[in-house]
Formats: C-alpha cells, sequence, structure tokens
C-alpha cells in the first residue's frame, strides 16, 4: 500500500542510510554495571562500513569493531578514518576509554573506488 505510514517510514530510513550525507551520532563512554568488562565503553551498531570520531571532550583509548566472525581492536587516532571489510557483514562498535568521555561518530559515505 503506497499510503502505509510503517512502509513509508521504512523507506526513508533506506534511503538515509545509503544516502550521500554523513550519519552523525553523539556517543558518550560509560561504565556498564551489568557487563564484564571493567573498561568503560559506548557500543553502537554500524549502519556503514566507513567512520571517523571527532569531538572528544575526555579521552578515547581504543575501538573494536564486532562483525559476525570477524572483529579487529585498534588504537584511537585523531583525524584517523577507519573502513571495515564489505564481506564482514554487519558490524557493531564499541569505543573505549574514561567514563563520561562524549565525542561524535560520523559514519561516512562509500568511498569513490568502492
Amino acid at each position: 500500500m503506497a499510503d502505509d505510514p510503517l512502509r513509508n517510514l521504512v523507506e526513508r530510513i533506506k534511503q538515509t542510510i545509503n544516502g550521500d550525507g554523513a550519519l552523525i551520532t553523539n556517543g558518550e563512554i560509560s561504565q556498564c554495571n551489568e557487563c564484564d568488562s571493567r573498561i568503560p565503553f559506548w557500543y553502537h551498531a554500524l549502519l556503514r562500513n566507513r567512520f571517523t570520531i571527532d569531538q572528544i571532550d575526555g579521552e578515547v583509548v581504543g575501538i573494536k569493531v564486532l562483525c559476525g566472525n570477524h572483529s579487529v581492536s585498534l588504537a584511537y587516532k585523531p583525524d584517523m578514518e577507519w573502513s571495515v571489510e564489505k564481506g564482514w557483514g554487519e558490524c557493531d562498535l564499541l569505543v573505549s576509554g574514561n567514563s563520561g568521555t562524549s565525542f561524535r561518530l560520523i559514519e561516512l559515505t562509500k568511498a569513490n573506488s568502492e
């Protein structure tokens, strides 16, 4: 049905994810009391395979990308862009650092060579 509000919403979300603009999410690292991890972190399900982090207030120590059977731990470096292999499928991002650290995650559009 063309005028189905739910279908229209889903279509707009897909267009945003696959669009040309960057997807920006504000993040804040916090201690998880229900988790096994003693290291404070922030969790996000990535919508794109390229991202960067900026506008940090506090300290980001590391980044971990979890994708099905693949995972990679990365040291954080300012002004760096990261890419996840396309074949790895859907991925989650863990950003670790000092509790209370805030930042901006920017999911980037596909590179011209893709």
